[in-house]
């Protein structure tokens, strides 16, 4: 490594799992963006994550299909819906969740944007 000026180090193997110090390369390596981040998801070893942004109809439910397959056992989901200035008290649950996918409900009468993360 050469610590002075901008510092530099090796860049690990997309495996590494211990202690060294991460790269911006590494980081990076690790990162897939999808499109305004939706479907972007990040992967290391024992840890994955995908993102969307997306709208659920009104009275009706959404499937999504994560961009990469949960390797052991479904995700952890959450979903957050993103009112409009105004707008009242918003619901949305999962209703079943898989390696690969999860199934959005919106109980309420209108569209809702949803912001959905998923982490094992």
């Amino acid at each position: 490594p050469a610590l002075t000026g901008t510092p530099t180090a090796p860049t690990a193997a997309a495996s590494t799992n211990d202690l060294q110090i991460a790269t911006t390369a590494f980081v990076k390596s690790q990162f897939v963006a999808g499109a305004n981040g939706n479907g972007a998801y990040f992967t290391a070893p024992g840890f994955q994550m995908c993102r969307r942004v997306m709208v659920v109809p009104a009275s009706a439910g959404a499937l999504w299909t994560f961009p990469l397959e949960f390797t052991t056992f479904p995700p952890q989901v959450f979903a957050t819906a993103v009112p409009s200035s105004g707008s009242p008290t918003l619901a949305i649950w999962a209703n079943g969740t898989a390696k690969g996918w999860v199934y959005l409900v919106n109980p309420n009468g209108f569209d809702v944007s949803v912001n959905v993360l998923a982490i094992q």
